[in-house]
């Protein structure tokens, strides 16, 4: 009668210890994997390049398409900022409202320029270095309401879409935005994930349970 299999009566070496840890992880384990990365929109080539350390082509452009727009940003605030700052003295000549309405403005606008301006750099650090790095932890899910803020309204507020959520994703002591289809392959998870993230501006490329990454 043959019995199941069991330890061995002698201490594993190291090289043992490597080969048992190096085993392939179990069908259903790279089912769920996959299934993740269709629910994130990730592609077999992404998960390989980042836990490789690296970002492939697609994801450096995608981080370069959301530079873009923030840069845009950085550059209005500082043209308005450079525009107005000569001017603030004659303003407060003027009338002492205008001049502190005008700093104010002025100080706003330069903000935005000099925030927008050091979260491009971070961003155009990844799309040249093409950096990845990882994290693992437990699952966190959470939903926010979808907010704007209504500038246009004669009181300035923000409002929530009913019905209408954002969705995130914290795995250690990072934090995601990620998508619906992606939240909801995710709640039905436990244990542990593994994330890889963009070096520079935190951006998700891809995940994996923690049992299918390579150990080392």
């Amino acid at each position: 009668m043959r019995s199941g299999p069991t330890s061995p009566p002698w201490p594993l070496s190291p090289l043992s210890r490597k080969r048992i840890s190096s085993e392939p992880a179990r069908p259903e384990k790279l089912t769920i994997a996959t299934d993740l990365l269709h629910a994130g929109l990730f592609s077999a080539a992404d998960l390989e390049a980042n836990r490789a350390g690296r970002m492939t082509v697609g994801q450096r452009l995608k981080v370069l398409h959301g530079t873009l727009a923030v840069a845009f940003l950085a550059a209005i605030g500082l043209v308005i900022s450079v525009a107005i700052g000569p001017n603030l003295i004659d303003a407060f000549r003027k009338d002492v409202l205008i001049g502190v309405v005008a700093t104010l403005f002025f100080l706003m606008c330069l903000l935005m320029g000099v925030g927008c301006a050091i979260a491009a750099f971070a961003d155009m650090v990844d799309v040249v270095a093409g950096r990845a790095r990882s994290a693992h932890g437990p699952i966190k899910l959470h939903t926010e309401k979808l907010t704007i803020n209504a500038l246009a309204r004669p009181i300035p507020s923000s409002y929530s879409y009913p019905g209408q959520f954002t969705y995130h994703l914290e795995v250690s002591d990072h934090a995601f935005t990620i998508g619906r289809a992606l939240y909801e392959a995710l709640s039905t998870e436990e244990g542990s994930l593994r994330v890889y993230y963009a070096a520079g501006s935190d951006l998700l490329l891809s995940l994996e349970p923690k049992e299918t990454a390579p150990t080392g």
